[in-house]
């Protein structure tokens, strides 16, 4: 179990009772203070650390995840304050154990202006016991229940609060498989069938699905620490952070190419990509002026580099040309034929986010934040294709300032009479540009008016206009080429062709215009039930946009960015960021959710863990998606592309979570269901999806619940064991064709299907 100080129970009130003080009447006194790592702004609900407790979430970015339902009806997840303040690292305390926290303060809707954070966003403040000290290690292993792939994970890590000091060391290692298409029950295709024929006339057989994977062996390892010391009334953060990652895909045999000869040296193609990178920041906070700022300088560099064999060369006296590349065949051994793509990005950002309270109105005070970056990037990216025998470089340099000012302005409330007949009323407004090198400026404007006519209702009403402009990575990032899984429209098949994503120079701005409107009830006391409804609306002109899913209205828009060989095999998809000519959404949002905690002075028996009351909690949220628009028109002239009418978006979709739990001892159920879709080609419907769904169920022990009594050591208290089955009944979204009536395998569109995961934490 961790070793905590004393910290304030969870219901501690602002007012603190000096101990060995009375009155003359033999009372304490009182002394009003402000909590221990409470922000500015009155929290409208918290996450009790009994609340905390009943989840399965180990860390504190898990948490976060687990809880956004909570936060929002969209389910984001929210930025964080620590103790209060703005922190240089967002991730900063992501993998700090769960237990840290005190509570979680979920802050109200306008608290993004006034600690600078965009438009929308939430804000949460962790609220950090004041002394904490543990070692946590946890060892999980996931696997699918149709077998083919194992994935593992271990971590360990070292993490200290002292007050205003906290420091963390930790180090990641993961490694999964590969999952061979040999080892589920996929059709082959009939050109690779033929060509495994080709390859083998005699009795020995040779299965093309042994030399292809439909998902990679990979593994990845990473080290952070992180340090936060008290200097007077500031504080100084140094954080180093060093990972490296590296998948190995095998992509099928070379094609046409090598002869009956080479039977015994024929080895799969395989496509390896490879990413290194380190980082290290140092920040410094404190108030300067009675402006509460944050200075932080950050460096990062990173390496990438992708190898995607084409063929095979070998020294022998037969000689295949084929797609320009030369093959020797012979009892020599195989040189296989590489593209090569290498690149090192490097990155230095300084920045600044201050704020204040600039002004005391009748009903509150008013807020002011100011954010400000620099950056400058340098990137070098080298393209080796052997079909030339030639090798293409290239460096970029680019810098990029952006800034964010915000407001934050209580109109009505106690005390502003005769406007406090309206209840409580807010407004925020904020600005900011971006400047990139070799781009125009970007600005966006924006404001929002939060009104609660009583404090059990709240209605939020934004707007926000911007002249969208090209990002750094939309113009410069260097190209990097991935394997995807997709349906291909075209042919009916499943097929995994090359992504090529990377920077788009070609890329010119539009504007943005959004208007979101969102209504949230609380009708019973400690946020029992909440009800939200959501709407949204965005118009862009011109402007950039992802490609869209590759349908055949998009394949007929695009031509030039889908690649076919000449069978009409789709190979690759150039998946650039793109220009368009418009774009219109109107979403409409709707949810429910739900906090219960057991009472203190319940007549039902409450469940002690080491003599402490432990309630038990009930949460959970069911929300539902209707997309009322969604249309692009790429350009003049061209037909507008309807993603909800045939381009196989669903119009409706519903999520939920239930968490039921308390210290020690909890489960988790929650779901997707996502309503029919269809895609069109030619004008009449080729494919439809019916309507889906996808339920996942979890669940965590500590072992010292299970084995109770005197003797019970400390180790097995410090062990906690979860249990995590996604997609529980093995369902999968099915793909309806009236031109392939068999229908498609179980494991084309999903190769994983249901998924068991266990994993052991130890805390001591």
């Amino acid at each position: 179990m961790a070793r905590t100080g004393p910290v304030a129970s969870e219901e501690a009130p602002d007012q603190i009772a000096e101990p060995g003080e009375d009155d003359s009447q033999g009372q304490p006194i009182i002394v009003e203070g402000k909590r221990w790592g409470r922000a500015e702004i009155d929290a409208e609900a918290e996450i009790g650390e009994s609340e905390i407790a009943s989840f399965a979430a180990t860390t504190i970015g898990e948490l976060l995840e687990a809880t956004a339902f909570l936060v929002s009806g969209s389910g984001q997840v929210p930025e964080v304050l620590v103790n209060g303040r703005r922190i240089a690292n967002p991730g900063e305390l992501d993998d700090y154990p769960k237990e840290a926290l005190a509570r979680i303060a979920i802050l109200p809707k306008n608290a993004a202006a006034a600690y600078g954070f965009a438009q929308g966003k939430r804000v949460v403040n962790l609220e950090l016991k004041r002394r904490f000290a543990t070692w946590r290690s946890e060892a999980g292993m996931e696997s699918p229940t149709a077998g083919g792939r194992r994935s593992s994970k271990l971590s360990i890590g070292r993490f200290a609060i002292d007050y205003d000091t906290r420091w963390n060391i930790g180090a990641t290692y993961s490694h999964d498989t590969e999952l061979l298409k040999s080892e589920r029950a996929i059709p082959a295709q009939a050109a690779v069938s033929q060509e495994a024929d080709s390859l083998d006339r005699s009795n020995a057989s040779i299965d093309p699905a042994e030399y292809e994977a439909l998902l990679p062996r990979a593994h990845s390892a990473g080290v952070n620490a992180s340090a936060t010391h008290p200097f007077g009334a500031f504080s100084g953060t140094l954080n180093i952070a060093a990972n490296r990652s590296q998948s190995i895909q095998k992509i099928g045999l070379p094609p046409d190419t090598v002869s009956r000869p080479l039977r015994r040296h024929l080895t799969a193609l395989e496509s390896r990509q490879t990413s290194e990178s380190l980082a290290a920041g140092l920040a410094i906070s404190g108030p300067v002026a009675g402006w509460q700022s944050n200075l932080g300088l950050r460096y990062s560099v990173d390496w990438a580099t992708t190898d995607r064999e084409s063929g095979y060369r070998t020294d022998g006296p037969e000689q295949v040309v084929e797609d320009g590349y030369t093959r020797r065949a012979g009892d020599g051994g195989l040189l296989s034929q590489t593209n090569r793509l290498r690149s090192k990005s490097e990155a230095y950002t300084l920045s600044l986010t201050t704020g204040n309270s600039i002004a005391s109105l009748p009903a509150g005070l008013a807020r002011a934040s100011l954010s400000l970056n620099a950056g400058h990037r340098r990137v070098k990216f080298t393209d080796f294709a052997p079909s030339t025998g030639g090798s293409y470089s290239s460096v970029t340099h680019s810098e990029q300032l952006d800034g964010l000012v915000s407001f934050s302005l209580p109109l009505a409330g106690a005390g502003t009479e005769p406007f406090a007949a309206l209840g409580k009323v807010d407004a925020s407004a904020t600005g900011a540009f971006r400047k990139v090198s070799g781009a125009p400026t970007n600005y966006r404007i924006g404001g929002a008016i939060d009104w609660s006519p009583v404090k059990s209702v709240n209605l939020r009403v934004a707007y926000s206009h911007e002249n969208t402009e090209p990002t750094y990575d939309q113009l410069y990032a260097p190209r990097i080429e991935i394997l995807k899984r997709v349906f291909d429209f075209t042919r009916g098949e499943y097929v995994q062709p090359l992504f090529r994503l990377g920077g788009n120079d070609a890329l010119v701005g539009g504007s943005l215009e959004s208007f979101t409107a969102d209504l949230r009830a609380t009708p019973f006391d400690g946020h029992l039930l909440s009800v939200d409804l959501g709407y949204r609306h965005a118009r862009a002109q011109g402007g950039i946009a992802s490609l869209p899913a590759l349908t055949p209205e998009v394949e007929a828009t695009f031509p030039e960015r889908v690649f076919r060989n000449a069978r009409g095999e789709l190979i690759a998809i150039d998946a650039r960021a793109i220009n368009i000519g418009s774009d219109v959404t109107k979403r409409l949002t709707s949810g429910l959710s739900l906090r219960w905690s057991q009472p203190r002075n319940s007549h039902q028996e409450a469940g002690k863990v080491g003599g402490a009351f432990t309630p038990w909690t009930i949460m959970g949220s069911l929300t539902h998606r209707w997309e009322l628009k969604s249309e692009t028109a790429i350009r003049r002239g061209l037909s507008v592309i309807d993603r909800l009418d045939a381009n196989g978006q669903a119009r409706h979709s519903i999520a939920f979570h239930f968490n039921v739990g308390r210290k020690g001892l909890g489960a988790n159920f929650g779901g997707t269901w996502t309503g029919a879709a269809r895609v069109a080609r030619d004008g009449a419907v080729a494919y439809r999806y019916p309507p889906s769904s996808t339920f996942n169920l979890g669940g965590f022990v500590e072992l010292g619940m299970l084995i109770r009594g005197a003797k019970t050591r400390d180790w097995v208290d410090a062990l906690k064991l979860s249990l995590d089955v996604r997609n529980l009944f093995d369902s999968r979204r099915w793909v309806e064709s009236p031109t392939r009536m068999e229908g498609f395998s179980r494991y084309e569109l999903d190769p994983l299907g249901r998924t068991i995961r266990i994993a052991i934490t130890a805390q001591f």
